[in-house]
């Protein structure tokens, strides 16, 4: 009787052992897999927001080239990339807190309307390339020394 009781008791710790271990292990792959979503999908706001801000660059700076005589269509697809610009940057949820942080939104924003005024095509292109600089420098979880802010 007592080899018995001894018997059960064995079999049913080996048993909740076992399934204790499967639900904390599946637990902990939910959660890590949850995280590695929330670490891809952060990646790819910060992806998407460069491209814009890349894409609304490159246009700017071909309109106002020197010796480029623009046409309307020309200034309205600088409005229109300018204002895709904005609208990325404003649709972010998981990347939004670390982007007020570090005020992208004032620094393109005064990257670009400097630009329009005076037309230096180097100091957009150093604010440009720091603002690109912050937002690597935030994607990559902050690793290395934080860039100047120009």
């Amino acid at each position: 009787m007592q080899g018995t009781i001894i018997a059960i008791a064995g079999f049913a710790t080996t048993l909740a052992g076992t399934l204790g271990g499967v639900v904390i292990g599946q637990r902990m792959s939910r959660s890590s897999q949850r995280e590695q979503w929330l670490l891809d999908t952060t990646k790819q706001e910060y992806r998407e927001l460069l491209s814009a801000f890349s894409t609304a660059h490159m246009a700017f700076q071909r309109l106002y080239e020197p010796g480029n005589v623009s046409s309307e269509q020309d200034q309205r697809q600088c409005s229109a990339v300018e204002l895709d610009s904005y609208r990325v940057l404003r649709d972010r949820l998981y990347t939004a807190v670390e982007l007020e942080r570090e005020d992208i939104r004032r620094r393109w924003a005064e990257a670009l309307v400097n630009f329009k005024d005076t037309k230096d095509a180097r100091k957009f292109a150093d604010r440009f390339s720091s603002i690109c600089d912050t937002i690597v420098w935030l994607a990559t979880d902050k690793k290395g020394e934080r860039p100047n802010v120009v």
